[in-house]
């Protein structure tokens, strides 16, 4: 019997971070799709259904709080949403709220975000 994968929407506008990124959460077992942009990732979110959401926050075309708020607005599905940060400027309370899930500092540990993933399978 095959196992079913859970799946990753995994937004960064750094191609090639994401890139590597994907690769790791692959390995450990997860279906990743790539956007690069958070009026990409929303349209993805529309018309697929994923387990989990990572998205930088800082990006141009739609960042992660747009996103994040986009997707608390549309009460899309998920079991957990991560956003991810090279800054310190964003009030983690009010992204909670919007059903941010954790919030993790750049350049993020990827098997620490694998481990909080895992828990929330």
């Amino acid at each position: 019997m095959t196992e079913i994968k859970p799946k990753l929407l995994l937004v960064d506008d750094e191609k090639d971070l994401c890139k590597v990124a994907a690769w790791d959460f692959e390995d450990a077992g997860y279906e990743v799709t790539q956007a690069h942009s958070g009026t990409e990732a929303f349209t993805l979110l529309q018309k697929n259904k994923y387990d989990f959401l990572i998205s930088d926050i800082k990006m141009p075309k739609g960042d992660g709080v747009e996103l994040l708020r986009s997707v608390y607005e549309h009460q899309i599905p998920l079991k957990g949403v991560f956003l991810m940060t090279g800054y310190a400027d964003y009030p983690e309370k009010s992204l909670r709220d919007l059903g941010m899930t954790d919030l993790f500092q750049k350049p993020i540990d990827i098997d620490e975000v694998i481990e909080i993933l895992d828990k929330l399978k």
